[in-house]
């Protein structure tokens, strides 16, 4: 009777202590649901933050100002149609096109776009109206959202989220951009939005708006969730279980192999124990010891995809360099903020008629010959990338403006040899460096390395 009433107790000791962790567990869930939300969300309007930021920088002062004047003369009809198409089939409206879609594209956002803001539709918007009431205040210059430049007039309208007019006009009036997380919906379902004023001479000229989906948010965050409600249910299970199974003979010198087990998998670079496939108990313990021998081939096998995928990612195919979408992310850290940067804007000459002449596969092999140059060059403080096509980035950090001269000199030294070792395939390439210390504008810097490299292009046309 006492050895029932024992069992009985620890019976109801076990279930007490199982749904005790079942609802620790559930709570634990609710709050790091409720903060991973908000904390992803906060980042993503960061991130929206700093992709307008950083295509602020694509524009000159004067050509925002003279887009703005268009954008507004569009409305009062002091603008002919005309003059505004001739802006949109310029070659320079069509590159800002490109650079701020393959921005969108390169950093997953459903939409950038460049306007000016109506402020009389701003001061006087009236709170209680709802949105599809009101006039949109944004007049646009540039959205990427639409397939081609020609899809999008300047002047253009699109209905607004009535929240953004007190951010908007707090914006105009200030220069900055609001605190609010700024939350749309609609066209492109949840998303994280940023309404970034460019200020131009203490005025607000222009605004950047930029669009990220939470859509992978709100899967990853469900996702999360089950994963994280799963993984406890089991966690009590087998807890419940090991708990049981402690009153039996032999049970504690297995479990304490696994433990050790584990801990030499993480301490000696993820290799697989054999001691494991040694416990033959025929009952829970070999289960979870198989199951965790299969857990580390697993983890293994995960890692090595992950490093084949991260790799494959990032990398140009062709060339084996960094990509564009890299260097972008690069960009967005400031390449880690280093005291001192070298930037080279590179641009392979001739590569169409190349092409043309002899095929595309030598066309191919000129570009791989211009991507070895830059992976000569590259060491722990400097990284070669492929932009696309025939344009090419060099970066050094914490080098002297001499040491950079330098290494500008060594890499024109090396195209020498390669054109000298293959005369059949010479390698004509344009370069322009800008170099910065201390307290630089990395932005400013790409145009003047993008500007001294068209100059050397020029050049070097000539001498051909």
């Amino acid at each position: 009777m006492k050895t029932h009433k024992m069992v009985k107790l620890r019976t109801k000791f076990i279930f007490m202590l199982a749904t005790a962790i079942l609802l620790v567990t559930a709570v634990g869930v609710l709050i790091g649901t409720m903060l991973y939300s908000s904390s992803i969300v906060s980042h993503y309007n960061k991130t929206a933050y700093h992709i307008a930021e950083a295509v602020s920088g694509y524009f000159t002062d004067e050509e925002l100002k003279e887009y703005a004047e268009l954008a507004f003369g569009s409305q009062n009809g002091s603008v002919q149609e005309e003059e505004i198409q001739e802006i949109i089939e310029s070659d320079r409206y069509r590159e800002l096109y490109h650079l701020i879609d393959s921005t969108r594209d390169s950093m997953d956002a459903n939409d950038i776009f460049v306007c000016v803001v109506d402020m009389d539709l701003i001061y006087h918007y009236n709170a209680e109206l709802d949105a599809k009431d009101m006039w949109n205040p944004l007049i646009y210059i540039l959205d990427s959202y639409y397939d081609t430049e020609y899809q999008m007039l300047f002047g253009e309208r699109s209905p607004i989220i009535a929240e953004y007019y007190d951010d908007v006009k707090y914006s105009y009036e200030n220069g900055v951009h609001s605190e609010n997380i700024l939350k749309t919906g609609g066209t492109f379902d949840a998303a994280v939005s940023a309404i970034y004023p460019v200020v131009i001479n203490g005025e607000t000229t222009a605004f950047i708006g930029v669009e990220i989906p939470m859509t992978t948010l709100s899967t990853d965050v469900r996702d999360f969730i089950l994963h994280l409600v799963g993984a406890a249910g089991i966690a009590a299970v087998i807890l419940s279980i090991l708990f049981t199974m402690s009153f039996v003979k032999n049970m504690i010198d297995p479990i304490k192999l696994v433990a050790s087990e584990a801990e030499n998998f993480l301490k000696h670079n993820n290799q697989i124990s054999d001691k494991l496939e040694t416990i033959q108990t025929h009952d829970e313990i070999q289960v979870l010891s198989e199951s965790f021998l299969k857990l580390e081939k697993d983890i293994n096998d995960y890692i090595k995809n992950l490093t084949k995928i991260t790799a494959e990612k990032e990398h140009d195919h062709m060339t084996g360099l960094y990509n564009k979408g890299k260097f972008m992310s690069l960009l967005s850290e400031n390449f880690g903020k280093p005291y001192s940067i070298a930037v080279f804007n590179m641009d392979v000459n001739n590569l169409k008629i190349t092409n043309d002449t002899y095929g595309h596969e030598m066309g191919d092999l000129l570009l791989i010959k211009a991507a070895t140059s830059l992976r000569m060059m590259e060491s722990e403080k400097v990284t070669g990338f492929r932009m696309g096509g025939d344009e090419f980035m060099l970066i050094a950090i914490d080098y002297t403006r001499e040491e950079a001269l330098e290494l500008k000199a060594q890499w024109e030294a090396t195209v020498e040899r390669l054109n000298q070792k293959n005369d059949n395939l010479p390698l004509v390439i344009a370069c322009g460096m800008a170099y910065g210390q201390g307290d630089y504008d990395l932005n400013e810097m790409l145009g003047q390395a993008d500007t001294l490299m068209y100059e050397d292009k020029k050049q070097k046309k000539k001498e051909q």
